[in-house]
């Protein structure tokens, strides 16, 4: 993980996850995997899904906690994302997973501030999974 080096990058300016958001060829997928699985999800499908009006929830500091011991993350990018967009999550077994709004979520965390999220039914998260590996 690279650290800051310059005034401009805490706007994003050098920062390697915007740069590479500004692609226009890129897709933002999301990766979670388990003891045993892997799932890929299309955040753009994600986004698409939670246009439709429905209110973001407050997530709970524990949550946010564990969002935060899930999910890596690069403290440049996280220097300058937008607090004020919702995330995204969805449940697997029960348990939240975070597929958008990570750097988000732990800027939210770390300056005890409150963060919201849309979630996912199970057959929205369907829709957006781009990829499923199973161990046999």
């Amino acid at each position: 993980m690279a650290r800051r080096t310059g005034e401009q990058q805490s706007r994003g300016e050098r920062c390697a996850i915007c740069e590479a958001r500004r692609q226009q060829a890129t897709v933002e997928i999301f990766q979670f995997s388990d003891e045993v699985d892997t799932y890929i999800f299309k955040i753009d499908t994600a986004k698409k899904i939670v246009a439709d009006g429905r209110a973001p929830q407050q997530v709970s500091q524990e949550m946010l906690r564990a969002f935060a011991g899930m999910n890596e993350f690069d403290l440049d990018h996280m220097l300058h994302v937008d607090l004020s967009r919702p995330g995204i999550f969805t449940r697997r077994f029960g348990a939240p997973i975070l597929l958008d709004g990570t750097h988000r979520a732990i800027r939210c965390f770390a300056k005890q501030k409150q963060f919201y999220a849309f979630e996912l039914s199970y057959e929205e998260s369907v829709e957006c999974l781009l990829q499923e590996r199973k161990s046999e």
